[in-house]
């Protein structure tokens, strides 16, 4: 998805993203976050990070845009950042991401179906035209025997990538990577041994509005909605020293439902060891109460910073 991405964004067309200098830009309902990274010999370091916090609302979207572009060109001065080029992690709601699985086609023939959209006709309800979205989809595995062929498929909407796009061009960056925000941390996860070699990979983000499980088997990302009503979300947004307890059981609940589903359809057993993410000021004590609350699993707060 972001070599397929960054085309639509920048003339360059000759040179990686990864080896260009770049920055990473999170923008999500209570924080904007910028960090910098650099490769040398394979290994990525860490440069500079600094995040700047949001209001919990604003008198409309526009005062909302308005705050984000100040504090990202905030964030370029304090640090110094002398570069412009981006990378922007999209929102999980506003994209569609599923796991298909079609009967086998040659890659010649899947190329071609995929190309003049009758695939993604026959495979998957998307909500208006598809020239709306853009469409990334990757095959995961091949059984020519079983005649079963299992892609990964994400589409996001076009205006919703520029709409993103346009407050970083707006904040003096300029956009060449864009990638969905769970895939980011995925790859995180990736990052600490004590999951690495699972045969199950999960982590739960728990934003307010944005609210998700993602479970990875066998390279396979399965992602579930976990349901949070607009009154329990502004308590979560607000926070304080202590969310309602009665807001956090239910939550958990959520969680717990997204749990099974994904113990049904990756056919694993168990699951133990769960990775919380949330970009909610008050994370950590929604972290506490939350692991008080599903004792069934080893919740651990996901930390990028501790390997």
């Amino acid at each position: 998805m972001l070599e397929k991405l960054r085309n639509k964004f920048t003339e360059n067309k000759d040179i990686e993203p990864a080896q260009k200098s770049i920055v990473g830009i999170d923008i999500s309902h209570s924080i904007v976050r910028v960090i910098q990274l650099k490769q040398k010999k394979k290994v990525w370091s860490l440069v500079k990070v600094s995040s700047k916090v949001l209001a919990d609302s604003y008198e409309n979207e526009d005062k909302r845009n308005e705050a984000i572009v100040t504090q990202l060109k905030n964030i370029k001065l304090e640090q110094k950042i002398k570069f412009d080029e981006a990378a922007i992690s999209l929102p999980v709601n506003s994209a569609i991401i599923q796991v298909v699985q079609i009967p086998y086609l040659e890659e010649d023939q899947l190329n071609e179906a995929a190309d003049n959209g009758s695939l993604w006709e026959t495979a998957i309800n998307l909500p208006g035209e598809t020239s709306e979205y853009s469409i990334f989809w990757q095959t995961i595995k091949k059984d020519k025997e079983k005649n079963t062929l299992t892609l990964l498929f994400v589409a996001s909407r076009t205006e919703e990538i520029e709409k993103n796009c346009d407050l970083l061009r707006q904040a003096g960056f300029d956009p060449i990577v864009v990638d969905v925000r769970c895939f980011a941390l995925r790859n995180m996860l990736k990052t600490i041994p004590e999951v690495r070699d699972t045969s199950a990979k999960v982590f739960v983000e728990i934003s307010g509005y944005e609210n998700y499980a993602v479970c990875m088997h066998d390279d396979l990302p399965f992602i579930y909605d976990i349901y949070v009503t607009d009154e329990d979300a502004k308590f979560l947004i607000a926070g304080n020293e202590k969310i309602p307890n009665e807001v956090v059981v239910r939550v958990a609940e959520q969680v717990r439902t997204a749990m099974t589903s994904c113990l049904k359809q990756c056919g694993v057993p168990r699951l133990e060891n769960v990775q919380l993410s949330s970009s909610l000021p008050f994370a950590k004590i929604i972290f506490k109460q939350l692991k008080s609350e599903l004792t069934e699993y080893k919740v651990e707060l996901m930390d990028p910073f501790s390997h």
